[in-house]
């Protein structure tokens, strides 16, 4: 079975179409976020597999802190600090 990276919660997820999605993404059955299964997604999925949790590696957003992951549950993110104004 084809298997897509959930761009919110960070599983691994079968591809569910949905209408006007864009070419490829698909909708997370768990969280309801967009999945993407280009090379890079799958790239960052395996890298999780085997306990990569540095965003810079895994192609993260620079703001998404990742402190763990399970197959189970995805990503376990930690909040953003609060900027000094």
């Amino acid at each position: 079975m084809a298997e897509t990276l959930c761009q919110d919660c960070l599983r691994a997820q079968p591809p569910i179409p949905y209408p006007g999605a864009a070419d490829g993404y698909t909708i997370c059955p768990d969280c309801g976020g967009e999945t993407c299964p280009c090379a890079g997604c799958l790239e960052s999925l395996a890298l999780l597999r085997v306990g990569e949790l540095r965003g810079g590696v895994l192609g993260l957003q620079p703001h998404v802190w990742l402190v763990g992951w399970t197959e189970e549950c995805g990503g376990v993110f930690w909040p953003e600090p609060e900027v000094a104004a």
